[in-house]
């Protein structure tokens, strides 16, 4: 309850309107509930920095690799998954929020490391190599981290339809 808000506020107010006491007028609860769920405002921003992390990489992964299907099924699985869970939405303002807790620096490069490992591992199974294989990940990661910010207003059925064009242009297939 805590860590989905905070990722929604943060997501519409940025790191102006993400305090301790925005979240706990948004919930309904008392500041003291804050300190009852968390040890300390550190401990808070490591808890909010893993939740974001689990439900935009590693629930992501887990999911395209119990699926079945060549690399470039999976690979339109996990864009497929991308869309409908609408995650993405977060990532320029988690990115700005981790500029004001260096502590977190680290672990973003990290998540951003093993999200580039992954959709090449992909490509790389469907033949890429090379700089064609680069081209492929950086395009394929830049878009989705962008394209919740660049068109808001998008809704499901608009992203799926585009999602059938493109597949086919970063596949080859």
């Amino acid at each position: 309850m805590w860590l989905q808000n905070a990722l929604k506020q943060l997501s519409k107010k940025g790191n102006l309107g993400f305090t301790i006491e925005e979240l706990s007028k948004a919930l309904g609860v008392t500041k003291g509930s804050f300190y009852y769920h968390f040890k300390s405002r550190y401990d808070f921003t490591l808890q909010l920095f893993d939740y974001w992390e689990a439900i935009s990489t590693t629930n992501v992964m887990e999911h395209v690799n119990q699926a079945e299907g060549d690399a470039a099924e999976r690979l339109l699985r996990l864009t497929k998954f991308l869309i409908k869970k609408d995650n993405w939405r977060y990532e320029l303002a988690i990115r700005a929020w981790v500029q004001i807790h260096p502590v977190l620096i680290p672990m973003l490069k990290q998540i951003d490391l093993r999200r580039y490992e992954f959709v090449s591992a992909l490509f790389k199974e469907m033949g890429f190599t090379g700089d064609d294989l680069e081209m492929r990940v950086r395009t394929f990661l830049v878009f989705y981290s962008l394209e919740m910010i660049l068109f808001p207003n998008q809704n499901i059925a608009e992203r799926m339809k585009f999602l059938e064009l493109r597949h086919p242009l970063l596949t080859g297939k």
